[in-house]
């Protein structure tokens, strides 16, 4: 286990969250003007799917830009490493609280954009699947895809990654024995 406790956080990013946010406004806008201008002249009547196609763009665009910038702008630290355990906060859909009592294993892996995850393999998935109705499906796919629920951003914290890894491998260990 770690005998000191670790606090890391995350990188800065604020020109790539502004990035984003314009990006997604960008998206928003060309798709209402899309339906407005081009689709919706040759469709007569139908108010109702006009409406809820326009309200649904809206509200899509709206909550990815609130969920970006709400993890963006988080004080809450990334990582925290004790001789308790785990509690991760580097991504979205992160679990908070592990105990190195029920973490087997750490592997390493890269998501689509290249950046660096560490995998943390636990006894009990499921409970960390469930842990909360609304991020399930997402945490369940994880789980599919990475054989884990848990996921830890590597590449979101400024901290050293290989270091990071000797550390949390070090906890396993010493959290089986």
């Amino acid at each position: 286990m770690i005998d000191e406790r670790i606090v890391i956080r995350m990188k800065k990013r604020g020109l790539k969250v502004i990035a984003a946010i314009i990006l997604l406004l960008i998206v928003g806008i060309s798709a209402v003007w899309i339906l407005l201008s081009l689709v919706f002249p040759d469709l007569q009547g139908f108010l109702k799917l006009k409406t809820f196609a326009i309200v649904t763009v809206v509200a899509v665009v709206a909550t990815a830009i609130y969920l970006l910038a709400g993890h963006a702008i988080s004080k809450k630290s990334g990582l925290v490493l004790d001789s308790e355990g785990i509690t991760d906060y580097s991504n979205i859909i992160s679990v908070g609280f592990v105990p190195w009592k029920e973490i087997t294993g750490i592997k390493e892996a890269k998501n689509g954009f290249g950046q660096k995850m560490f995998i943390v393999i636990v006894t009990n998935p499921d409970h960390y699947i469930h842990i909360s109705k609304r991020l399930e499906a997402s945490r369940h796919a994880q789980y599919i895809q990475f054989g884990s629920p848990i996921i830890i951003s590597a590449g979101m914290l400024d901290y050293d990654t290989e270091v990071l890894l000797e550390l949390l491998r070090e906890g396993v260990i010493k959290g089986q024995s």
